[in-house]
């Protein structure tokens, strides 16, 4: 029914397609199918919000009304986070005149009357209380709820959430460390500069950080200590290595003390030493090279000959790993090839002319020198086949082949070389690698046009007119 519901979205047939959501979540409800029925929810609500007048007043409602009704831990925990979503979805569409109001102490029955602070702490409230239930929501295996659960398609790898107490500690982490609802207090303000952030997993999660922030983000920082203790027993260590590393990229994303360079580096490699599976091990140690490859210049003295070989490690002692496809992806960038070609737009007839060339991991380039009859600077010329095409239709006054000096460091050089003159007219200097002749996608190729030209213009400006002198360039 899913394919009916989707056919009659594309038509923009949005009654049709509430109707068909409404009958998906009747046949779930009927045959206990909770993710089904919660995938229904969602599209019947957004139906609902194109054709219904006052649909946010309603729709939340309706979750409130089916929270106090349900009495299924794994329904009710649901029911909360898209209540909680719902709020804020109000809030971010209503935010500008929101901000504005005066902070209240009664929390009103209409919560479209309310002001920030209040549905900060009412969202939050609901966030807390889907996870009342952790242990209890650890019993609910994630494949149960695979019509809910986004997916990447692309994605070569999952994450090792494994249950829907992880999935909500998830949800409710990515609210608190992204979420812009604006509060006015300057008490308020998110200062992260304890270095026993950087702890290891077991001496972080016996941390007091209660009452030391009311921010966002230090509820998030909370969140991670209790989803980590709801883990540190587990046998199987992979979803206590994740979390942990998620939370290692939280601190370092939001701390503002001193050396946090060296403190990160430091607990990653604790973190590499500590865990024992390949997946975990891999995860640190490929947050460990790409940290120095982020700070190379700066904290860390590696080169990136260097950092290639520690990422084909792990290439190599931990295949078929997340840490493994994030090295591949970064060998990839080092490894890539760059190609930029400058030169001057106007140029002085029959007078040697230099080109301005800087690359990255080539070793050669050919070049042809062609007539341009149409030189439109604002042109946005993309690597495409449609434009490598035209270009060679156009004629060909000169070719060659720039022979770079050889370099093995991965790094970007620059070179000039010096380009016979020629003779007044409109040209484009075409650079390109062997590989654009086989495969577009695979090479790289440079357009520039310029002008060959004794004249140049010279304008002056006084108070009343603008003067406008014609001069020859070799004159």
């Amino acid at each position: 029914m899913w394919k009916e519901y989707e056919a009659l979205i594309n038509k923009g047939s949005t009654r049709d397609a509430l109707q068909t959501a409404q009958k998906i979540y009747d046949k779930a409800l009927k045959e206990n199918q909770v993710d089904q029925k919660f995938k229904a929810i969602i599209h019947i609500y957004q139906n609902r919000m194109v054709i219904e007048e006052n649909s946010e007043t309603n729709i939340i409602n309706d979750l409130k009304s089916s929270i106090q009704k349900s009495s299924s831990v794994d329904e009710q925990a649901l029911l909360k986070i898209l209540l909680a979503q719902s709020y804020f979805s109000y809030y971010s569409a209503n935010q500008y005149k929101i901000i504005e109001r005066t902070y209240g102490n009664e929390l009103s029955a209409d919560f479209a009357m309310w002001d920030a602070r209040q549905f900060q702490q009412e969202i939050s409230k609901l966030y807390h209380s889907a996870l009342d239930q952790k242990n209890e929501l650890k019993k609910y295996p994630l494949e149960n709820y695979s019509a809910i659960v986004s997916k990447d398609n692309k994605a070569k790898f999952s994450l090792p959430i494994q249950n829907l107490s992880d999935l909500l500690f998830n949800e409710a982490i990515q609210y608190f460390s992204s979420s812009n609802i604006q509060l006015i207090e300057a008490s308020n303000a998110f200062q992260m500069n304890e270095k026993e952030l950087f702890l290891s997993v077991q001496d972080f999660s016996k941390i007091d950080l209660s009452n030391k922030n009311s921010s966002n983000e230090w509820i998030a920082l909370e969140l991670y200590q209790e989803w980590i203790t709801n883990h540190l027993q587990d046998k199987n260590q992979e979803i206590l290595s994740y979390i942990d590393n998620q939370r290692l990229h939280f601190v370092y994303d939001h701390y503002v003390g001193e050396k946090k360079n060296d403190l990160y580096a430091e607990s990653l490699q604790n973190g590499f030493q500590q865990f024992t599976l390949a997946s975990s091990k891999a995860l640190f140690k490929s947050d460990l090279i790409q940290l120095w490859y982020q700070e190379r210049a700066g904290d860390f003295e590696y080169s990136l000959t260097q950092i290639v070989k520690e990422a084909q490690q792990v290439l190599k002692d931990y295949p078929n790993t997340l840490g493994a496809l994030s090295m591949q992806n970064l060998i990839d960038v080092i490894q890539s090839k760059g190609l930029e070609v400058t030169l001057e737009q106007y140029i002085p007839a029959n007078v040697p002319f230099k080109t301005f060339i800087e690359y990255k991991n080539l070793s050669s380039v050919k070049y042809k020198i062609v007539e341009w009859k149409e030189i439109n600077r604002d042109n946005n010329y993309q690597n495409n086949q449609d434009v490598w095409n035209a270009v060679q239709k156009l004629k060909v006054v000169h070719s060659g082949n720039f022979q770079l000096p050889a370099s093995s460091d991965y790094s970007s050089h620059s070179i000039e070389f010096a380009l016979n003159g020629l003779a007044t007219g409109k040209y484009a200097l075409i650079t390109y690698t062997d590989e654009v002749l086989n495969d577009i996608s695979k090479g790289k190729f440079n357009i520039s046009p310029f002008q060959i030209t004794d004249i140049s213009l010279v304008f002056r400006e006084n108070e009343e007119n603008i003067i406008v002198s014609v001069l020859n360039r070799q004159s």
